[in-house]
């Protein structure tokens, strides 16, 4: 199944919901699809997995039409590179396999030769040909989502750098401050479907077909611990559950940028235990790097009080239903700061004796963010933090419940990276997505202005990329025609 370049499970079995917006995706990496009225008065809740969207999106996946699939070029890229992306682990379940004397057709994926390819239901081991496929034919339907995640709105603390005002609510009032900037999302300002209705018609789905099939549910942000119905909410999820009555505990994770005052984040660990009856409650707080070089990758951020939050929550001792761990989201600032950070994960698994999650992550969009930009030299960085890694027991670390966020898996993944900074062929690499001289170009221009709206320094927080700066600098320049 894994040798076909366009199918994605996730398609299917990952909705992400987002409340405030009144938008529903598949996948946190696709473009968002903007619930119409029309639709989602036909559709009711079937909106949430079956919008004629979606369909379509699914009949692409199938079929192998990947200019239809553009937002899902961020998976190819990835594995152009020889990452793994998220579209590819092994704990993924597929609605869908190929029959083995079809595997070698399916590696030369191309319309031609769908109708000697045929599809596995896995309940039902109905077999379907690809040609034979409608829009209309039930293979693309989902009934059974395997993972969920939930955005309350976009009220956020922060402003990330590689963020934008679709997700934060700082970011929003910058924009509208400053005027809007081109992180390549989409329109963040148009109004929303009526909340109140989006909301019944969710629990309409959540409590008469996804409880039965999801084994995890997210809340993301925006940021999840300040928004003002998180607890109402998680009071009407585990509801819920108490109503089903069965002994399976679904994942329940948050990722946080655990910037929340003491008084936040005490009530949360207050709410903890009762959480933990229903759910496996995991908490991935989101960072990349650390001190000076983290609070301006993550403006706003204090990070003071953030190792005081992780050592709060590492400090909870149901070591059973509650995990703590770090999402990392590389990015093209975060090579040089990456091992600091490593060590503070270090200092709490040891004070704690816990296994603390390394869930890895990379920003793709806009290119500009993306680490694969950084010139070959920058591979040093990642050698530290290899090397640091391999002398460490990685192998005998303590268990942590994600098979991709343990440190061996981490280990892994920044190993992959490193290699791809370091056999850069020339200075245009194919998969980060165009020519990469011009995306340093953007690079510098964007972080021109990053530092005139926020009135902070890119060279004094990272003088290490001093020559990599001056190099984005003088690309943006030939490209304006300056010089």
């Amino acid at each position: 199944m894994k040798t076909n370049s366009t199918y994605c499970t996730l398609r299917w079995r990952y909705p992400i919901v987002d409340f405030g917006r009144g938008s529903i995706r598949t996948c946190c990496r696709t473009f968002e699809e903007r619930v119409e009225p029309e639709e989602f008065e036909e559709k009711g809740s079937d909106i949430f997995l079956n919008s004629d969207y979606q369909i379509k999106m699914r009949l692409a996946h199938l079929k192998g039409y990947k200019n239809v699939l553009k937002s899902c070029t961020t998976c190819w890229r990835l594995e152009d590179g020889k990452i793994e992306s998220p579209r590819l682990p092994e704990w993924l379940p597929y609605p869908y396999s190929f029959k083995d004397s079809d595997k070698q057709l399916v590696k030369e994926f191309t319309d031609k030769e769908l109708g000697e390819i045929t599809l596995v239901n896995y309940v039902t081991n109905e077999e379907l040909k690809l040609k034979d496929i409608t829009l209309e034919s039930d293979i693309l339907r989902s009934e059974n989502p395997f993972m969920l995640e939930i955005l309350l709105s976009t009220h956020c603390d922060l402003k990330c750098s590689y963020c934008s005002p679709q997700f934060s609510t700082k970011w929003a009032e910058e924009a509208l401050k400053y005027g809007d900037v081109d992180q390549g999302y989409m329109d963040w300002s148009k109004p929303h479907i009526d909340s109140e209705e989006f909301e019944e018609k969710f629990w309409e789905w959540f409590d008469n077909i996804a409880i039965y099939s999801l084994d995890r549910i997210g809340m993301v942000g925006g940021e999840p611990m300040i928004q003002p119905n998180l607890f109402s909410f998680l009071d009407r999820m585990m509801e819920s559950y108490n109503r089903l009555k069965t002994k399976k505990k679904p994942i329940l994770w948050f990722v946080t940028n655990l910037n929340a005052s003491e008084k936040i984040i005490d009530r949360f660990y207050e709410y903890l235990p009762k959480l933990c009856e229903v759910f496996q409650v995991e908490v991935h707080a989101s960072i990349e790097s650390f001190g000076k070089k983290a609070e301006y990758i993550r403006f706003g951020l204090n990070c003071d009080r953030f190792v005081r939050n992780a050592n709060k929550l590492c400090s909870y001792e149901d070591k059973k239903n509650f995990h703590f761990g770090f999402q990392i989201a590389n990015n093209s600032m975060s090579i040089t700061g990456l091992l600091d950070f490593i060590k503070v994960a270090k200092d709490l698994q040891d004070t704690y004796k816990r296994g603390i999650t390394l869930k890895h992550n990379i920003v793709t969009l806009p290119e500009f963010h993306s680490p694969m930009i950084l010139t070959k030299d920058f591979a040093k960085y990642l050698d530290e933090v290899v090397d640091y890694l391999e002398k460490l027991p990685v192998k005998r670390m303590l268990p942590v419940p994600d098979p991709l966020g343990t440190w061996k898996s981490f280990l892994k993944w920044i190993t992959n990276i490193r290699d791809s900074i370091k056999n850069q062929e020339g200075e245009k690499i194919d998969w980060v997505g165009g020519d990469v001289n011009n995306i340093r170009a953007s690079f510098y221009k964007w972080f021109k202005q990053y530092d005139e709206r926020r009135e902070v320094n890119f060279l004094e927080v990272f003088p290490e990329y001093k020559e990599f700066y001056n190099l984005c600098k003088e690309l943006c320049e030939v490209k304006n025609g300056i010089i």
